[in-house]
């Protein structure tokens, strides 16, 4: 599922990412060669994952591991 990513801010100043009807975190911890990693914002419960790369464009994603949505 590519497409364009959509950004927001959360109410402490974070970065959150919007895409494909779910929420990411950014992951500080994992650089990719392709983009930015991002996780689902359901830590611990959901293992949705997604790379974003040049101009704001999904490269990969783990959709179907949004199984608690």
């Amino acid at each position: 599922m590519n497409g364009k990513v959509r950004y927001t801010t959360t109410q402490r100043g974070a970065c959150k990412a919007v895409h494909g009807g779910y929420m990411y975190m950014y992951t500080l911890h994992r650089e990719v060669k392709l983009g930015a990693s991002w996780r689902c914002e359901l830590r611990g419960k959901c293992n949705g994952r997604m790379v974003v790369g040049g101009r704001d464009y999904v490269v990969a994603d783990t959709e179907t591991s949004h199984s608690f949505h």
